[in-house]
């Protein structure tokens, strides 16, 4: 957490020389190990000690953060209501387009109904067409005299 020195305006991170004195003390001297002067220079050391020595300081630190929790709260709590008025919107959404997806496979199943309809009447009226020449070819063979002729033209 970066802590603002109130009276030169630098910030100090103290995360790397917590870290620093998260180690074991037997691990400050190792091969391999950080030393602190390679953690944090001898400045910095010094004046985040200072810091940490003066109480006003850490008192105004402390209202600070204070105020950044407040700060953080109430946008938090502004988030949280923008999320509740989105999910609400997304909800009505949802709901529009569910009922415009239902109307659509209304007006479909209504189409498909209709076109079957219109291929039922199409197909009876050439059925009509046909048994009409059909009866008028019968009916033209039998007055013609062609009575031998009618079976023939029933098995066609």
């Amino acid at each position: 957490m970066p802590f603002s020195n109130i009276h030169n305006g630098e910030v100090y991170d103290s995360f790397p020389m917590e870290a620093y004195f998260a180690l074991e003390p037997s691990s400050y001297s190792q091969p391999g190990s950080q030393s602190l002067s390679k953690v944090l220079s001898a400045d910095r050391v010094e004046q985040v000690s200072k810091t940490y020595n003066d109480m006003e300081v850490v008192t105004q630190l402390l209202a600070e953060r204070d105020r950044d929790l407040e700060l953080a709260a109430r946008i938090g709590q502004s988030l949280l209501q923008r999320n509740h008025l989105l999910q609400e919107r997304n909800e009505a959404l949802e709901e529009q387009l569910t009922q415009a997806l239902d109307q659509v496979h209304q007006l479909q199943h209504e189409l498909s109904k209709k076109d079957e309809l219109l291929r039922i009447v199409a197909s009876a009226t050439e059925e009509n067409e046909t048994d009409s020449s059909t009866v008028h070819m019968f009916t033209a063979a039998y007055y013609t005299g062609g009575n031998h002729r009618l079976p023939q033209l029933l098995a066609s």
